[in-house]
């Protein structure tokens, strides 16, 4: 196949705007088309209509271009992706390419308190009036009229930790969920359809800007290069043929001229319409905007109509893509949307309105109305957080979302009060397109997200149109202040793409259906990351409490766990189930190894995680009901084993390598587990009884210590006239005969003593109950 653009493009590693320094792009490939729900008839009409209406096959400075290129046609023949080495990083699942170790949870247990840093900035150019026909007719109206809210720089990198790069969404308790063009649209009341916001970024825009914005070039005050020669050390001062200063444009319109004529209202409502791009809509690190968005604004008489909602969703997920890396310092991006989107999603720290501060939804008309984003921009309070509550305060909660912390459909009860250009783009909801800003490419996957619309969920979920080689080369595309690139060109394969979305409407008709949730579940806890602390390589700092600061609703003391309990109890599940397979394995264990096995049984039950545990239990070739498991010796042996070490007293890399991948387990199991050079006669060593049952108070201390229980356990001790101190309970016989003549059967739990749930109660709550089951057997 033909390359639509001739030669190389040829691209040097550099820093952008929006962080890190970025690889070397080699060459620009056309992508293949991939599979999804192709839309029927009645939607290639619809589409259809609105193609007549004035979106046009081409952005500016691609005419002659594209019409030079004709009409390549995608061969994914030609587009074979790359699989990762095999001594390359493990992949997280086979969805999650990402390798843990690459992504952002992998710093939690390092610095639990470290956050992202998060870049944003208000608008400060003053609205006027006289702008609101030509911002009405650019589609931007709406976001202009929202207050500015200070950013919450915890909740942004609380969730920054669970977005995926693979899917394009955050990896919640209850499953996939992310911002769509349906919220871009409601939140912002953003136009969704239109031409892709692309063309080209570096040119000679100063007589651009002279007649856009009536400054002279001699004022302009372009950001300004310093570089030094490399032969003679001089130093060279150039002005940027990209970035037009935030501050000297706000200085210059900082109000509208008195009486101002029609060029002085087009002047003052582009540089308010930059203000709102720097900062709000596709905000950088840095108070620059690019002039290059000027191309967009030349008639505001009769504008063409731009994709600006998939542009800003291309700039989030871009930067929510860097930002998951592990060694992303920074975010910038529309990440007030993204705030607001978690605050119309989840309870997680939304903040109290004030009902005489709600938004009057349809009025004045609906061409005038606020969005739904207008709810989060009057005044409002924090519930519960103070204002340096700190990540792992939203960490914890995000890890405790459950089906009543979710507003699935918040935008059904008003719809028919939202804007018209909300309404009228509801067609486009469903698009599964490429979001095109200029040098980001970044797609768009409801078909994932289904249950947010109120649709049929599939399970498992369509896969992404393009795996882990293409997504990371698509990644390295970043702009460049070299040539003037029109990227519409470079990337016309993506806009052909855009163009056909009539062809990529995901077309379900039925309702989402509870019934099918288990089976989601079951699938999302298998290829999914449900949380960032069992699968955020939590184990380093397991035992050590997270710092809370105090606040004014409630004095917090003593021990807190690292975590919400679920997570935490999954963890110490999972480690027991893993000791209960390895003394299962080996000589004379077996039946201590079925009891911690029918022990972290229970708890993954409980977590809806028992097939994690059949996992375990075939990598181990061991019968995968619990029940089936081996009591005893068959056939029996005079000797025993040492008892296998617990997967916490082993190296902490080891035991993220066997949370993350079958092969860390096999690792586990292996360890130690040399029966031909170590054999103990059985009657030699009676001490491993005692031992065992300190394994056992062990294990039980640390759950409830999680439930900030720990004064039941020395209770218990001492009710059973051993140390309240777990460190201080011996593990060895004590006895006048050394080594003593017989060892008693060991004792049963009390499910099997206590089959009366009364007694069960009556033990758990009073002394009486607990004396009684000590004296049993």
């Amino acid at each position: 196949m033909d390359s639509p653009v001739n030669g190389t493009l040829e691209v040097e590693s550099c820093s952008d705007d929006m962080g890190d320094p970025q690889p070397a792009l080699s060459e620009c490939q056309a992508v293949p088309s991939g599979a999804g729900d192709i839309a029927t008839s009645s939607a290639q009409a619809d589409f259809r209509h609105i193609k007549s209406a004035g979106m046009s096959s081409h952005t500016p400075g691609c005419v002659s271009k594209m019409n030079q290129m004709g009409s390549a046609q995608v061969d994914p023949s030609q587009h074979a992706l790359q699989t990762p080495q095999e001594n390359g990083p493990q992949h997280f699942t086979s969805l999650l390419w990402m390798a843990p170790s690459q992504h952002k949870t992998s710093n939690i247990s390092k610095c639990p308190s470290e956050i992202i840093t998060v870049r944003y900035q208000h608008p400060v150019i003053p609205y006027h009036p006289l702008c609101e026909p030509a911002l009405k007719r650019l589609g931007l109206y709406q976001i202009s009229q929202m207050q500015q809210i200070n950013v919450d720089r915890f909740l942004i990198a609380a969730l920054v930790e669970r977005w995926r790069p693979e899917t394009h969404t955050f990896h919640m308790p209850v499953g996939e969920m992310t911002v769509t063009l349906q919220d871009v649209s409601c939140l912002w009341g953003l136009p969704i359809q239109g031409d892709p916001v692309t063309g080209e970024s570096d040119a000679m825009w100063g007589p651009v800007i002279e007649e856009y914005l009536g400054i002279p070039i001699s004022e302009q005050g372009m950001e300004r290069k310093i570089r030094e020669k490399k032969d003679t050390k001089d130093v060279m001062i150039t002005n940027s043929r990209y970035y037009i200063r935030l501050p000297m444009l706000r200085e210059r319109f900082h109000a509208m001229p008195d009486n101002p004529t029609q060029e002085q209202i087009n002047h003052y409502t582009r540089a308010f319409v930059l203000d709102l791009f720097g900062s709000v809509i596709f905000p950088g690190a840095s108070d620059k905007v690019p002039a290059m968005y000027l191309q967009f604004l030349k008639n505001l008489e009769e504008p063409q109509q731009y994709n600006w909602g998939a542009a800003a969703l291309a700039v989030l997920y871009r930067g929510l893509c860097f930002g998951a890396e592990t060694d992303t310092k920074q975010i910038a991006g529309p990440l007030l949307l993204l705030q607001q989107w978690s605050w119309t999603r989840f309870t997680v720290e939304r903040p109290i309105y004030r009902d005489n501060n709600l938004p009057k939804w349809g009025t004045p008309d609906l061409e005038s109305c606020p969005p739904y984003g207008a709810k989060w921009c009057t005044g409002h309070l924090s519930p519960s957080t103070t204002y340096n509550a700190g990540v792992q305060r939203y960490r914890n909660q995000f890890d405790q979302v459950r089906e009543g912390w979710v507003t699935w459909n918040p935008y059904d009860q008003v719809m028919h009060l939202m804007p018209i250009q909300v309404q009228n783009d509801r067609p486009f909801w469903l698009a599964r397109i490429p979001l095109i800003h200029f040098w980001a490419i970044e797609y768009h996957y409801p078909d994932r997200v289904m249950r947010q619309f109120g649709l049929f969920q599939i399970v498992p979920p369509p896969l992404p149109y393009h795996k882990e080689a293409e997504v990371c080369r698509l990644h390295k595309i970043n702009h460049v202040s070299l040539e003037a690139y029109d990227w519409s060109v470079i990337h016309h394969n993506y806009v052909q793409q855009y163009y056909d979305s009539a062809q990529r409407m995901v077309i379900e008709d039925r309702p989402y259906d509870p019934n099918n949730l288990i089976a989601y579940r079951q699938w999302f806890q298998r290829e999914g990351m449900y949380t960032v602390i069992v699968e955020g390589h939590y184990v380093a700092g397991f035992n050590e409490p997270i710092p809370i600061p105090r606040d004014t609703v409630e004095e917090v003391f003593g021990y807190v766990p690292s975590g919400s309990v679920d997570a935490r109890t999954a963890l110490r599940s999972l480690k027991m189930a893993a000791w209960g397979i390895k003394l299962q394995l080996a000589i004379g264990w077996k039946e201590e190894g079925k009891l911690f096995i029918q022990m972290s049984h229970g708890y993954l039950k409980d977590l809806n995680m028992e097939r994690r545990l059949q996992e375990m239990l075939k990598e181990a070739g061991l019968p995968l009901e619990v029940d089936q498991l081996p009591s005893d010796e068959n056939p029996p042996s005079d000797y025993y084993s040492p008892m296998p070490q617990p997967p916490y007293d082993m190296n902490v890399r080891v035991m993220n390598d066997w949370l993350y991948s079958g092969r860390g387990f096999t690792r586990y199991l292996k360890a130690g587990l040399d029966i031909g050079e170590t054999q103990i006669p059985v009657k030699d060593d009676l001490s491993s009884n005692v031992n065992f049952g300190k394994m056992l108070l062990h294990i039980s201390h640390g759950y409830l210590k999680d439930l900030n229980m720990e004064h039941k356990v020395q209770e218990i001790l001492k009710l059973g006239g051993l140390p309240p101190d777990i460190n201080d309970i011996p593990s060895e016989i004590r006895s006048d005969e050394n080594p003593p003549a017989y060892i008693t059967p060991m004792p049963q739990p009390p499910n099997v003593i206590f089959n009366n749930l009364d007694e069960v109660d009556d033990w758990l709550y009073s002394d009486t109950g607990f004396i009684k089951y000590l004296k049993e057997g």
